[in-house]
């Protein structure tokens, strides 16, 4: 009996869901099962565990040892990503927005309803109960929608529909309040700390503003602080109203903050000025890079510092919205994703050249082909066009645009050099695989529209069925 084994997907590299880097490769998800591309050499694979249902986020860890898919019901696998083995199952109740793991790896926040839950990471030794819940804080009026954690992973901000963001301790102070960072219009995309001890951080809404915000002092000037939570003096050890801060962490815990309460301010505001609304954004800290992307298909690049907001590039992709854009690790490479078109892209900012593009079909795959040697596969859509797959590192190399309608057929020559299809404009076009050029166009005496193609053996006779 044969053993067949699950290799590759083909025809979508992107269909929702956030993007992960983890060094030079990149995973997406695809229904319910995660594609990893290498860049490098511009192959693709289907990693072979899967999800009941559509995959809504994923999350690697910083070693990149394990990785974490979440379903839209809210059930989770934790996979190991080098045996690519599932090590464990969690089932969270209900839809998890975002994921993120800390700077240390050692534990993982998630935004579940109107909670942030933090997780300790599981290990590798065998447990009955390996993923264990650590914190839970609420306090938001609406769903958390994004989440961060600060460089020395004691801090965690979380950004929801409420129009409001909120930072957490990952530890356990005593007394300490929670801060509520106001001001926006509309709900919170995307929410990032800019230093490594959590002193500054950036909101962004979906109407296209970033505000920054720092931690300073609070000098006993109670209507400064921003915000809506408050924070603790530990000299007095009362709690004031006030529109947000930071207590002195635990009655200079910190080391250095000594009686002075502190509390956080809002420096400045920044605007995209873009015609459609914002749909995703990544910042990276160790360059200080912000990437946006917008409902237009377009996506900026700014670099952020203390009261700066300098634009560096706008480029449009594609006249769909930007579903998702993520940093690698050195910040050299973004990754962005349209899932209505399904196109992944991996932008190379520096030297302004793509690193890695690929798109799938807009609409239902009619019918696929194999090249008689077995290295390449093509396929015909209803979206009028044919894309010819390697199937060795899965990615489409080239696609004829030439039909008018859907193409309803393909087939290889016996010599492999050429390709036909047939479509219901009426045609049966030949196209060169050497020069990709589309050499000849057959056509019948009366008007109709093709179903069906065959080739003889010989590869001299076509055969199309209406």
């Amino acid at each position: 009996m044969a053993h067949y084994r699950f290799s590759n997907l083909l025809g979508a590299p992107y269909r929702g869901g956030n993007l992960c880097m983890n060094g030079n490769h990149l995973l997406t998800s695809v229904g319910n099962r995660v594609n990893e591309v290498d860049l490098q050499l511009s192959s693709s694979a289907t990693l072979p565990c899967e999800n009941l249902t559509e995959i809504q986020c994923t999350a690697v860890s910083p070693s990149g040892m394990h990785m974490l898919s979440f379903d839209t019901d809210g059930r989770a696998i934790l996979v190991n990503l080098r045996k690519r083995v599932v090590l464990h199952h969690m089932n969270f109740k209900r839809k998890v927005v975002d994921c993120k793991f800390s700077p240390c790896g050692r534990s993982f926040a998630v935004c579940v309803g109107k909670l942030v839950q933090i997780w300790a990471t599981p290990t590798m030794l065998k447990e009955f109960a390996p993923f264990r819940l650590l914190r839970t804080y609420g306090g938001m009026y609406d769903d958390a929608t994004c989440v961060a954690w600060s460089g020395d992973s004691r801090w965690i901000i979380v950004g929801g529909k409420d129009l409001t963001a909120r930072i957490y301790s990952a530890n356990h102070i005593e007394g300490y309040v929670p801060p509520t960072l106001a001001g926006h219009r509309e709900p919170i995309v995307a929410v990032a700390f800019a230093g490594e001890t959590g002193d500054a951080a950036y909101t962004i809404s979906k109407d296209g503003a970033l505000f920054e915000w720092r931690l300073e002092d609070g000098n006993g000037e109670e209507p400064e602080c921003g915000g809506g939570a408050g924070g603790r003096s530990s000299a007095s050890g009362k709690r004031r109203r006030g529109t947000g801060g930071r207590d002195s962490l635990a009655s200079g815990a910190e080391g250095g903050a000594g009686s002075a309460s502190k509390c956080w301010k809002m420096q400045g505001k920044h605007f995209f000025h873009q015609p459609a609304k914002l749909t995703c954004a990544s910042y990276h800290a160790g360059s200080g890079l912000l990437c946006a992307g917008f409902g237009h298909g377009v996506f900026t690049l700014h670099r952020l510092a203390r009261g700066s907001f300098e634009a560096v590039q706008t480029l449009s992709i594609s006249q769909e919205k930007v579903s998702a854009c993520s940093f690698n690790e050195t910040g050299e490479w973004i990754a962005l994703g349209c899932e209505r078109l399904g196109q992944l892209i991996v932008w190379e900012w520096q030297s302004e050249a793509y690193v890695y593009k690929q798109q799938g079909h807009f609409f239902d795959v009619n019918s696929c082909a194999y090249a008689p040697d077995g290295s390449m596969i093509a396929t015909a859509a209803d979206d009028h066009k044919i894309k010819v797959w390697s199937t060795a590192t899965g990615s489409c190399f080239v696609t004829f645009t030439e039909h008018t309608m859907p193409v309803s057929a393909v087939a290889f020559l016996p010599s492999g050099h050429a390709l036909l299809s047939a479509s219901l404009d009426g045609t049966v076009r030949a196209f060169d695989l050497m020069r990709y050029r589309n050499f000849r166009v057959l056509t019948s005496p009366d008007p109709c529209q093709f179903v069906s193609l065959a080739v003889d053996p010989s590869g001299e006779i076509v055969c199309a069925g209406r």
